[in-house]
């Protein structure tokens, strides 16, 4: 069985507002990850996205709720 991959956001600074900051070789290799993820495994696990806990927990009791 495989493992679920770990895709790591930080160097697209989600966290900010800051658009500049993107590098286009840090977004295409993010992208492939995913891509590659998605068809492998059809899972993933997303590092370090800036998201806030508070968002991360809401969106994981929306799912218990419609999938149980």
């Amino acid at each position: 069985m495989a493992a679920i991959p770990v895709v790591d956001f930080s160097s697209l600074s989600l966290s900010t507002s800051d658009d500049a900051k993107l590098n286009e070789c840090d977004v295409k290799r993010t992208a492939d990850q995913l891509i590659n993820a998605f068809t492998t495994v059809g899972f993933v696990y997303l590092s370090n996205t800036g998201f806030p806990q508070h968002l991360v927990l809401m969106q994981c009791i929306v799912v218990y709720v419609l999938i149980g």
